[in-house]
């Protein structure tokens, strides 16, 4: 019998952190599995043997919004010109020529979070304005819909209890997340290390961050930081390299287990198994999101340190150098 045929789609697949990296782990499990994969993207990083790539070039000239629905349109057509037994797509504007989409980010429940692109240009506002509102059209005709389309899943705990709240049950569901990696043997060493390859004296509070210069991510708060004298701020994702705080420059893509643990306090919206590392050198852990089953509790449980969630606006209202008392028992912060 012939091995099950996958095509996996997404721009990018490859790299050390964000989407890239979690592609490329389904990418992987499928040729682990000794079936045959075919891979649609534009941008590869990473070698994997076994596997039909197939490159579909982003037409750069255009703007951010067009370029995107002019490559989903290529893709389209290049599925339609194969076959396969199942297509596995990350983007909800693919859906009716998939069978699986696996969601990393929900337009409609940023924007009722507050979540906005900001700009100091009235034109780039604008513009960013209409993206957020097609991505959001777009979304709730995919999510609203689903019942008959293709069945999704979630990179994260988190993203599957937003879906839930807002659309109600997904078809499927399944939380497909990278698996973490193996935690340092020592990571009181890593951290020296880190630190002093860096150049961090130890005199200031270390905060690190790892959401480039995204507008959508609260960039213009966390460059703020840069200007507070007990604070070293250090800036990774993309974007970041191109933009120098507090006299350092950014890091760009980074691998998380090479930057966070140089850092005193991680506060996070949520957190999954690729954080995990990050507990074994936690007094506690505070998150806004989370349920009784979600990864902070389950891990915070089995290392015996306390936890409190779904405080909804920790990560606003925690400054950093804050002493913060975290009550697991009482769930208090």
């Amino acid at each position: 019998m012939e091995a099950p045929h996958i095509t996996i789609v997404h721009d990018r697949v490859g790299g050390p952190t964000g989407m890239g990296k979690v592609v490329e782990f389904h990418a992987r499990t499928v040729l682990a599995a000794g079936w045959r994969l075919s891979v649609v993207t534009s941008d590869l990083t990473t070698e994997l043997p076994g596997a039909l790539i197939r490159l579909v070039p982003v037409e750069r000239r255009l703007p951010g919004l067009a370029q995107h629905l002019n490559w989903m349109r290529r893709v389209r057509r290049d599925l339609h010109r194969s076959r396969s037994d199942l297509v596995h797509v990350h983007a909800p504007g693919l859906a009716d020529v998939a069978d699986l989409v696996t969601s990393h980010y929900l337009a409609a429940c940023a924007r009722a979070r507050g979540v906005r692109a900001h700009s100091t240009s009235s034109r780039l506002q604008s513009l960013r304005n209409l993206q957020e509102t097609v991505s959001v059209a777009v979304d709730d005709r995919f999510y609203r819909a689903h019942r008959d389309g293709p069945a999704i899943s979630f990179v994260s705990q988190f993203l599957r209890s937003e879906y839930t709240a807002r659309y109600g049950p997904p078809k499927g569901g399944a939380v497909l997340p990278p698996p973490a990696p193996a935690p340092p043997p020592d990571l009181a060493d890593l951290r020296t290390e880190l630190r002093t390859r860096l150049g961090l004296d130890g005199t200031r509070i270390v905060v690190g961050y790892l959401g480039g210069t995204s507008a959508l991510k609260g960039y213009a708060s966390v460059a703020e930081l840069a200007g507070e004298p007990d604070i070293e701020l250090l800036v990774a994702g993309p974007g970041s390299e191109s933009v120098e705080l507090g006299g350092r420059r950014g890091f760009g893509f980074v691998a998380i287990d090479e930057f966070l643990p140089a850092c005193d306090v991680l506060v996070a919206p949520f957190t999954d198994a690729a954080w995990t590392p990050l507990f074994l050198i936690a007094g506690a852990v505070v998150v806004d999101v989370g349920a009784m089953n979600s990864h902070a509790v389950v891990v915070s449980r089995e290392l015996g340190i306390p936890s409190v969630l779904s405080v909804q606006t920790a990560t606003t209202q925690l400054a950093d150098g804050m002493e913060v008392t975290v009550d697991g028992t009482a769930g208090t912060v």
